[in-house]
């Protein structure tokens, strides 16, 4: 194989570990307060209408304390 031919494995290979890493990133919801800030700063021209974004921690404890409870043992 030449180089040039495993260059591009090599870069096939890399391109379908960041799909998947984006995927599994996408279904923990990890990208949630990127996806916030994205949408603030449509909804709100980056803050130009005097609203502020929250900041990361305030947007994960909001997010937390409005997830529906289900079940548990307490």
């Amino acid at each position: 194989m030449s180089s040039s031919g495993l260059a591009h494995c090599f870069g096939q290979v890399i391109r379908g570990f960041k799909t998947a890493w984006w995927y599994v990133c996408e279904l923990l919801g990890a990208n949630a307060y990127q996806h916030y800030l994205d949408r603030f700063t449509l909804d709100h021209h980056n803050g130009e209408d005097g609203h502020q974004p929250m900041s990361e921690k305030e947007f994960w404890r909001r997010r937390i304390d409005e997830a529906p409870v289900e079940g548990g043992c307490c």
